[in-house]
């Protein structure tokens, strides 16, 4: 079994850049505001499990989906505010770490 992953490494190849459906040719980007990285990010989670012991056996009954608690630069360790990021940026992150 597989434990709770606290961090998810978000790389991208190319700076990342989600069409803003709003405006076509307009795009949203992630960078730090701190050191202008753009490809590495650390996303914090947050992850319950119900656990059932019986019989000296432990089974996960239930688990939720990650909860993000803070976006990190993965450069210079800067808190980025994710409740701030554009929605599609915002959901984009969600989707691909799969919370919510």
């Amino acid at each position: 079994m597989r434990g709770p992953q606290p961090f998810h490494r978000i790389e991208v190849s190319e700076p990342f850049r989600l069409p803003d459906r709003g405006r076509p040719g307009d795009y949203v980007t992630l960078t730090c505001p701190n050191c202008g990285n753009d490809r590495n990010f650390l996303v914090k989670t947050l992850q319950m499990h119900v656990v059932n012991v019986e019989g000296g056996r432990v089974e996960v009954t239930e688990e939720s989906r990650p909860a993000v608690l803070e976006v990190l630069c993965d450069e210079c360790e800067s808190a980025l505010r994710f409740e701030e990021f554009e929605d599609t940026l915002r959901k984009e992150v969600l989707l691909t770490i799969g919370a919510r």
